[in-house]
């Protein structure tokens, strides 16, 4: 598809990366022959998301607004969703099995913490990591509350690595610990990490 809608009523794709990305929901299925799609919700922000403010879906690695013109729930944790300039069942299907995302700056600080409540995973996802000496380490893409070893799992950044890696062109996540003694600074309004990384971890 590779086009997003806007207001004004055409199509238009983005070519610009979103600074801090919440995944929010899964498109499961086209509802209807309308262009309708029933979602399955990660969390509540879309739910709460005002209407005025694009989400994004990836296509080609790009995320592509789009502007939801009906929204309704459907069941415990689902929904369906009718996006604006898409109007028929061909368009709907191209959707199926996407996420949702919104940038951070959409949600109210209310709802960013109660999802940092709800679910620590989803509410990391996009910060970024940054070492003691500054240098971006990568962004969170998941969070595993191990017992006694919480971690975060980055996606590494250019030029950065894990020490078990066999080659350079390796770019698989990171796992690194996530504990109180390792974290330097939190920003939560520029979704920024900066941590005492562990020796022996990564290597640039």
């Amino acid at each position: 598809m590779g086009a997003g809608a806007e207001r004004g009523g055409r199509l238009s794709a983005n070519s610009g990366k979103l600074e801090n990305p919440i995944a929010v929901a899964h498109i499961v299925k086209s509802y209807n022959t309308n262009g309708e799609v029933v979602v399955k919700l990660t969390n509540d922000l879309l739910e709460d998301l005002e209407r005025k403010e694009p989400v994004f879906i990836y296509f080609d690695e790009l995320p592509v607004p789009f502007f939801i013109e009906k929204f309704s729930t459907k069941g415990n944790s689902g929904a369906v969703i009718k996006f604006d300039n898409i109007n028929d069942l061909a368009h709907s299907e191209e959707l199926v099995k996407r996420k949702i995302f919104i940038e951070a700056s959409s949600a109210t600080s209310e709802a960013l913490e109660e999802l940092a409540q709800e679910d620590m995973g989803a509410y990391l996802s996009g910060f970024v990591l940054f070492d003691e000496n500054g240098t971006e380490i990568g962004r969170v893409t998941d969070y595993y509350d191990y017992p006694n070893n919480p971690c975060i799992e980055i996606e590494p950044a250019e030029g950065v690595r894990s020490s078990f890696s066999d080659s350079e062109d390796d770019n698989s996540p990171i796992l690194i610990p996530f504990q109180e003694q390792f974290i330097i600074a939190f920003d939560p309004e520029q979704r920024k990490i900066q941590m005492e990384i562990p020796s022996g971890l990564i290597v640039f």
